[in-house]
Protein backbone atom coordinates (compact mmCIF):
# COMPACT_ATOMS: atom_id res chain seq x y z
CA UNK A 1 0.00 0.00 0.00
CA UNK A 2 1.41 3.56 -1.08
CA UNK A 3 1.03 5.76 1.60
CA UNK A 4 0.52 9.88 1.06
CA UNK A 5 3.77 11.45 1.95
CA UNK A 6 2.91 14.29 3.96
CA UNK A 7 1.21 12.01 6.42
CA UNK A 8 4.11 9.50 6.20
CA UNK A 9 6.34 12.79 7.47
CA UNK A 10 4.72 13.51 10.19
CA UNK A 11 4.61 10.28 12.13
CA UNK A 12 8.09 9.50 11.27
CA UNK A 13 9.40 12.17 13.20
CA UNK A 14 7.55 10.27 16.38
CA UNK A 15 8.84 7.60 18.63
CA UNK A 16 7.50 4.20 18.86
CA UNK A 17 6.68 4.86 22.49
CA UNK A 18 4.41 8.30 20.80
CA UNK A 19 2.98 6.03 18.14
CA UNK A 20 2.22 3.32 20.31
CA UNK A 21 0.52 6.31 23.13
CA UNK A 22 -1.54 7.41 20.08
CA UNK A 23 -3.15 3.81 19.46
CA UNK A 24 -3.80 3.49 22.98
CA UNK A 25 -6.06 6.41 22.53
CA UNK A 26 -8.17 5.30 19.82
CA UNK A 27 -8.50 1.56 21.34
CA UNK A 28 -5.76 0.31 18.33
CA UNK A 29 -3.39 -2.65 18.32
CA UNK A 30 -0.36 -1.98 19.95
CA UNK A 31 2.23 -4.24 18.23
CA UNK A 32 4.10 -4.55 15.55
CA UNK A 33 7.42 -2.12 13.74
CA UNK A 34 7.30 1.29 13.22
CA UNK A 35 6.10 1.78 9.71
CA UNK A 36 3.37 -1.09 10.78
CA UNK A 37 1.93 1.09 13.91
CA UNK A 38 2.41 4.56 11.34
CA UNK A 39 0.10 2.46 9.00
CA UNK A 40 -2.26 1.90 10.94
CA UNK A 41 -2.53 5.03 12.70
CA UNK A 42 -2.77 6.85 8.82
CA UNK A 43 -5.97 4.00 8.23
CA UNK A 44 -7.40 5.08 11.43
CA UNK A 45 -7.57 8.66 9.81
CA UNK A 46 -8.68 7.75 7.03
CA UNK A 47 -11.48 5.75 7.98
CA UNK A 48 -12.07 7.94 11.13
CA UNK A 49 -14.12 10.30 8.92
CA UNK A 50 -16.06 7.85 6.81
CA UNK A 51 -19.00 9.25 6.02
CA UNK A 52 -18.40 12.71 6.67
CA UNK A 53 -15.91 14.57 4.76
CA UNK A 54 -14.42 13.09 1.42
CA UNK A 55 -10.93 12.42 1.23
CA UNK A 56 -8.19 12.65 -1.20
CA UNK A 57 -6.49 9.64 -0.86
CA UNK A 58 -7.41 6.84 -2.89
CA UNK A 59 -5.00 3.77 -2.34
CA UNK A 60 -4.26 1.44 -5.53
CA UNK A 61 -6.83 -0.98 -6.03
CA UNK A 62 -4.91 -2.68 -8.99
CA UNK A 63 -3.15 -6.32 -8.00
CA UNK A 64 0.34 -6.50 -9.20
CA UNK A 65 1.04 -10.55 -10.45
CA UNK A 66 3.64 -11.99 -12.44
CA UNK A 67 3.91 -13.95 -15.78
CA UNK A 68 1.23 -16.91 -15.58
CA UNK A 69 4.12 -19.39 -16.74
CA UNK A 70 6.45 -18.06 -13.21
CA UNK A 71 4.26 -20.33 -10.52
CA UNK A 72 3.45 -24.17 -10.73
CA UNK A 73 0.59 -25.56 -8.85
CA UNK A 74 3.16 -28.97 -7.85
CA UNK A 75 -0.54 -30.72 -6.34
CA UNK A 76 -2.55 -29.95 -9.15
CA UNK A 77 -2.77 -33.92 -10.63
CA UNK A 78 -2.91 -34.90 -7.37
CA UNK A 79 -6.64 -36.03 -6.04
CA UNK A 80 -6.87 -36.47 -2.10
CA UNK A 81 -7.38 -39.08 -0.51
CA UNK A 82 -10.72 -40.19 0.77
CA UNK A 83 -10.84 -39.84 4.75
CA UNK A 84 -13.58 -40.25 7.22
CA UNK A 85 -13.93 -38.34 10.82
CA UNK A 86 -12.74 -41.35 12.55
CA UNK A 87 -9.53 -41.33 10.30
CA UNK A 88 -8.79 -37.79 11.02
CA UNK A 89 -9.42 -37.76 14.48
CA UNK A 90 -6.95 -40.48 15.13
CA UNK A 91 -4.70 -38.70 12.77
CA UNK A 92 -5.10 -35.80 15.26
CA UNK A 93 -4.80 -37.82 18.31
CA UNK A 94 -1.40 -39.66 16.96
CA UNK A 95 -0.35 -36.44 16.13
CA UNK A 96 -1.09 -34.84 19.57
CA UNK A 97 0.38 -37.49 21.36
CA UNK A 98 3.78 -37.52 19.25
CA UNK A 99 4.04 -33.82 19.84
CA UNK A 100 3.92 -33.95 23.30
CA UNK A 101 6.61 -35.98 24.16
Amino acid sequence: MNLPKDEEVEYGKLTVKQLKERLAAIGAKLGGRKKELIKRLILYELNANFGHEPVDYVPDERMKTSNDTTYKDLHAGCPLPASTQVSLLSFLKWYHDSSTI
